[in-house]
């Protein structure tokens, strides 16, 4: 078990919360610490609102089966907004996401308070995808006590993650990365860049073969098909990015000497031979003779015979009949 002390051995905290699969470690240690929290879902930052009240819900079941108390902060994605005016463009990890830590946790100590507890608590901080350092210092700037960061080696949040909440189906992955805060219209976050972008992630990062990579940018396609039924995108920008070529395979095939002398070798097949080796060898005679494929020589029965004219109607791809003269 991981060890943990809250400051000043305070025993009840205000622990703010963006998910239930982020939340699951953090819950457990403080619980197995001794330490009461009380839960805060304060994340404006997320959209569109049905996604916010999924996490929210889920959250709330988690907190139920926990037995621990959950307070839900007033949604208010415009004020969100206009805090990140301007950052728009920022990477991951860049300078939206401190003003994004800074809002919520600004609410959250707000609230810690007002209930007069003495430590603010984020599971941000147990994230891969955030920036510890920035965590740490938006607690710092809007608390006026003294900040504990969070210990170095986070793989013990994470693990547990993967075997917490998520388990018992919280709606939201356990391992995957958190972009709510990306409120961009989908024909700027959805445009040839990003496309090209997710595909050298799957090809470099990935190493997926490009059957797997086409696979994904099919999908991803029908998506953006979708959107523009929905009248949210004007174009389909997956069209204008290359994909990459599959190896084609080569066929396997017998030279025409291997099958003569294969043929040469079972002529009394078809007078003393048994049954299934008469039909082997008139199967492989057939394809031979004729050039057939094989779902071809499948559909063939009494009618495809036409004795009269000595030949055979074959129905082949496209539907189209054919006529070919029978093997000697």
């Amino acid at each position: 078990m991981l060890k943990l002390e809250a400051p000043d051995g305070a025993k009840e905290i205000l622990l703010h919360a963006c998910c239930a699969p982020c939340s699951g470690a953090v819950l457990e240690c403080l619980r197995d610490n001794g330490i009461r929290p009380v839960v805060f879902f304060s994340n404006s930052n997320i959209f569109p609102r049905a996604e916010y009240d999924l996490r929210l819900s889920e959250l709330q079941r988690y907190a139920a089966v926990m037995g621990v108390e959950l307070v839900a902060d007033e949604y208010d994605h415009d004020a969100w907004l206009a805090a990140v005016r301007g950052l728009e463009r920022e990477p991951e990890r860049g300078e939206r996401c401190a003003v994004c830590f800074r809002f919520r946790l600004a609410r959250a100590a707000r609230y810690a308070a007002s209930r007069g507890l003495p430590v603010l608590a984020t599971t941000l901080a147990s994230s891969r995808w955030k920036d510890l350092d920035q965590v740490n210092a938006a607690g710092a700037s809007v608390c006026e006590v003294e900040t504990a960061a969070a210990p170095e080696n986070r793989s013990h949040p994470r693990l547990r993650k993967r075997e917490g909440p998520a388990s018992e189906g919280s709606g939201r992955g356990p391992a995957q990365p958190d972009v709510s805060g990306g409120s961009l219209p989908w024909s700027e976050a959805i445009n040839v860049q990003t496309v090209r972008a997710y595909e050298v992630y799957l090809l470099d990062e990935r190493k997926e073969g490009a059957k797997t990579v086409n696979l994904h940018l099919s999908v991803l396609s029908g998506f953006c098909k979708f959107l523009m039924k929905e009248g949210v995108l004007e174009s389909n920008p997956v069209r204008l990015v290359s994909r990459p070529k599959q190896e084609k395979r080569l066929p396997v095939f017998y030279r025409e000497d291997a099958m003569r002398t294969y043929f040469e070798q079972t002529k009394g097949v078809l007078e003393f031979g048994k049954y299934e080796d008469q039909l082997q060898r008139m199967i492989l005679g057939m394809l031979f003779a004729t050039g057939l494929r094989r779902a071809e020589l499948i559909s063939l029965n009494r009618e495809s015979v036409d004795l009269a004219r000595r030949v055979l109607r074959v129905r082949g791809k496209g539907d189209k009949m054919r006529e070919i003269p029978p093997p000697p």
